[in-house]
C-alpha cells in the first residue's frame, strides 16, 4: 500500500509539473551551463555515493559554455536526465559530456548503459505516460512523464535534441546556442 501511495504521489507531482511547464513561458537569461551541470550533479552527491556511482565528465575541458536559456527550466531538464541515468544505468558510472559540436553551438550529452531500452522504444520515449518496463515494475519504471516534461521544455525553448541507442548505451543530447558574456 505504501509503495502504491508513493507511486500515486509521484504521478500527481509529475502531472502538476507537466501542466506548469506547458503553461509557462521561457524566461531566458545568460548563464554558465557548466556551473548549472555541476550544481545539479552536486545535488545528487549522496544518491551517487549510496549507489556506488560516479559521473564521468569533461566539464573542465570545454572552453565556450555560456548560453542564454531559462535556467530554472534547464535545471528541470537536467534533473530528469540525470535521475534517469542513475535509476536506469547498468554500470557504476554515467557520462555527461559537453562538446563544441556545430558552429556556435554547444552539445550536452548524458549517456549510460542500459539493456532495457530497445530501438523500437525510441519513437515513443518522449510521449506522455510511455513506460518501457513492460511488467510495470515500479522499481524499474517511472510515471512515463519525466521525458515528456523534458521534451516540452526543450520544445518551448526551441532547442534541438535527440535520443540515440548504440551498443546498449543510451544518450540524450541537447544543442545550445553559445552566447558570449
Amino acid at each position: 500500500i505504501l509503495e502504491q501511495v508513493t507511486y500515486t504521489s509521484e504521478m500527481v507531482d509529475y502531472l502538476i509539473k507537466l501542466s506548469k511547464v506547458q503553461a509557462m513561458e521561457a524566461n531566458k537569461s545568460k548563464f554558465d551551463l557548466r556551473e548549472l551541470l555541476q550544481k545539479v550533479i552536486t545535488q545528487y552527491k549522496i544518491t551517487l555515493q549510496n549507489n556506488h556511482l560516479h559521473v564521468r565528465n569533461n566539464l573542465d575541458s570545454i572552453e565556450h559554455f555560456g548560453i542564454e536559456e531559462d535556467i530554472s527550466q534547464m535545471e528541470i531538464v537536467f534533473h530528469n536526465l540525470i535521475s534517469n541515468a542513475i535509476k536506469y544505468g547498468e554500470e557504476d558510472y554515467f557520462e555527461i559530456l559537453l562538446t563544441n559540436d556545430r558552429d556556435n553551438e554547444l552539445k550536452c550529452t548524458i549517456k549510460n548503459k542500459t539493456t532495457r531500452v530497445q530501438q523500437e522504444h525510441l519513437t515513443h520515449i518522449w510521449d506522455s505516460f510511455y513506460v518501457i518496463e513492460e511488467s510495470r515494475n515500479k522499481a524499474f519504471s517511472g510515471t512515463g512523464l519525466g521525458l515528456s516534461i523534458v521534451a516540452t521544455i526543450l520544445d518551448e525553448n526551441e532547442l534541438s535534441y535527440e535520443v540515440k541507442l548504440e551498443d546498449s548505451y543510451i544518450s540524450f543530447s541537447i544543442w545550445f546556442h553559445l552566447n558570449q558574456f
